[in-house]
C-alpha cells in the first residue's frame, strides 16, 4: 500500500511527519470473493542525530488511525475495524541534494482493531497484533 509522507523540520534536530494512505483492492478467502480498501493517517515524531554533512539518524514514533472496510460480492455480509497503531522508529537517510535524500527505517508496530461483522451472532471482536516494517523512502524537501 502507497503512503504519502509529508516531512517537517521543526529545528534542526526534531521532525515532525503526516503520513496518509488510502488503498482499494480485490480480496479472495477459499470461494470467497469481494473487495476491501483501507485509509490510514497518522503522524511521526523524530528526534534527529547529523552523522555527516549528507546523512543523518533518526529516531522515534508514529502513532495513528486506520479503517478497514471489506465487501463480499454476494453483498450478504460485511466487516469493518477501526483502530490505533503505535511504532517505534529508527531509520537513516542519504541527503543526494539538500531537497532530496533517500532513506530506510525499521518499525515495531503494535495495533489493536475492534472489527464488526454484519452476519455474525457475536458482532464484535477485537484483534491486537505486533508487527515489523521495513520502509524505502524518497524524501523531498522544500
Amino acid at each position: 500500500m502507497p503512503k504519502l509522507y509529508f516531512p517537517i523540520l521543526i529545528s534542526p534536530h526534531v521532525r515532525l511527519e503526516p503520513e496518509m494512505s488510502f488503498s482499494e483492492n480485490d480480496t479472495k478467502h477459499g470461494d470467497n470473493i469481494g473487495s476491501a480498501s483501507q485509509f490510514t493517517i497518522g503522524v511521526g515524531v523524530f528526534p534527529i542525530l547529523n552523522l555527516r554533512e549528507s546523512s543523518l539518524f533518526y529516531y522515534g514514533f508514529r502513532f495513528g488511525s486506520q479503517q478497514i472496510h471489506v465487501f463480499p460480492d454476494d453483498h450478504r455480509s460485511e466487516s469493518k475495524a477501526r483502530g490505533l497503531y503505535l511504532s517505534l522508529c529508527i531509520g537513516a537517510e542519504y541527503f543526494l541534494d539538500p531537497h532530496v535524500s533517500l532513506g530506510s527505517e525499521l518499525q515495531t508496530r503494535y495495533s489493536s482493531l475492534r472489527i464488526t461483522h454484519t452476519d455474525w451472532a457475536d458482532p464484535f471482536e477485537k484483534r491486537q497484533e505486533t508487527s515489523t516494517i521495513a520502509l524505502i523512502f524518497v524524501r523531498f524537501y522544500p
